[in-house]
């Protein structure tokens, strides 16, 4: 089944199916792989990435679709016939059949997955983005907060080998593929040691790594660095 948002991230494993049947094309030989990563936010609450690895055939590139993130999951078991609420970390390295049926690793087999999103309590926008980037730029922290999609992959998922290249073809492993794809671990973010930044600083770091867009006022780059655990909130004084 489609989601009725085309934008929308698929939030069942059904829906993901149709993507990529609809995009890519579904392959006899093809393997959907489940992985689920962790990510910290401030104020020490989490959330799971959910994305699907299609891999059409051994010489193909893989394929990811991004799920709705979550901590949850329902789903019905095959063998009981019974709907119950899962840890969605359940769902990491397990098989996705062409019907969207997933084997856990243990062996379980589950229909009708479902991703039970979690609400954040706040949606950054591309501008919030960038100024969150140039803010960890500019106190040189990147080593702290920013996260590899590798980190938490098992060894038997990261040993796999895929095909990369369109004129000459290369064997990697998918770990080594995936060591550049980074996200902020907002967690570490608003616990990592910073020394004092000036927000006219922090707004020419800004202008460095993004000379195009627009330049956001310090009184934005002070909320909105506020949100992300980054510093306390600093306000202009009443008049």
């Amino acid at each position: 089944m489609p989601p009725k948002d085309p934008l929308r991230k698929p939030t069942t494993f059904a829906e993901a199916i149709h993507v990529v049947e609809q995009s890519h094309g579904l392959s006899e030989g093809a393997q959907i792989v489940v992985h689920v990563g962790r990510m910290n936010m401030n104020a020490g609450k989490h959330l799971h990435l959910v994305v699907l690895d299609y891999k059409p055939s051994l010489f193909d590139e893989s394929i990811f679709i991004p799920l709705q993130s979550g901590n949850t999951f329902r789903a019905i078991d095959n063998l009981t016939g019974q709907r119950d609420e899962y840890a969605v970390e359940l769902l990491n390295g397990g098989m996705v059949s062409h019907n969207a049926v997933v084997t856990l690793q243990d062996g379980t087999t589950l229909r009708a997955v479902e991703i039970l999103p979690v609400r954040l309590p706040y949606e950054f926008t591309p501008m919030d983005e960038k100024i969150i980037h140039a803010g960890i730029a500019a106190a040189k922290i990147e080593g702290a907060v920013y996260r590899s999609f590798r980190q938490g992959l098992s060894e038997e998922d990261a040993k796999r080998t895929m095909v990369v290249g369109d004129e000459f073809f290369e064997f990697i492993e998918f770990g080594e593929f995936i060591e550049d794809f980074k996200f902020i671990d907002f967690g570490k973010l608003a616990q990592v040691e910073k020394r004092p930044l000036r927000l006219k600083h922090i707004q020419r770091e800004f202008i460095n790594l993004f000379p195009t867009a627009e330049i956001p006022s310090e009184q934005k780059v002070s909320d909105t660095l506020a949100s992300a655990g980054f510093w306390k909130p600093k306000r202009r004084p009443k008049s």
